[in-house]
């Protein structure tokens, strides 16, 4: 394999993180919107449950609460999904900002000469380095956002369970 090659499998190890965040913002969002919708039908629920005259009564606040909490453990995952932690002992790459960075602040000659000095085989086992990690990043990104997925679907659930509970709650009123 070449450098340019790894370069290449580099770009597409990018491109699974960008795509990783961004499914990671969208589902952060519908979890945003789903508890802003929640939170508009707190007064409505507690009406309905209000008078506890029959178990059913309380199916609302429950669901509510399952609700919250599948949104919340959602966007828990979601979270760790943007920044997940990643222990990288390796810390002169000279294909990770951070490491560029760190090393070479206000030293933009020391980068042009140790860029100069590496061969074509330094350069694939920087590609190298940096594609494991990524792929390790990526890997405990999609993780944590199917587990996210998962969750946002027990709120959903809860939603539509919520929102039949309220309307024929109303109808028999």
């Amino acid at each position: 394999m070449k450098a340019e090659d790894a370069e290449k499998i580099y770009r597409l190890t990018q491109d699974a993180v960008r795509l990783a965040d961004t499914k990671a913002g969208i589902l952060l969002a519908v979890d945003a919107a789903l508890l802003g919708l929640a939170g508009a039908r707190w007064k409505e629920i507690f009406t309905a449950v209000g008078g506890m005259e029959s178990a059913a009564e309380i199916v609302p606040l429950v669901t509510m609460l399952v609700m919250v909490l599948g949104l919340g453990i959602s966007m828990f995952h979601l979270l760790a999904s943007v920044r997940p932690r990643l222990n990288l002992s390796r810390s002169s790459s000279l294909v990770y900002f951070a490491h560029i960075d760190k090393n070479y602040r206000g030293n933009p000659d020391g980068f042009y000469r140790r860029l100069a000095e590496i061969d074509e085989q330094g350069l694939l086992r920087e590609y190298t380095d940096q594609i494991l990690a990524i792929s390790q990043l990526c890997t405990r990104k999609y993780i944590h956002s199917a587990s996210a997925l998962k969750w946002l679907g027990v709120g959903l659930v809860s939603w539509v369970v919520l929102t039949v509970t309220l309307a024929c709650g109303s109808c028999g009123r």
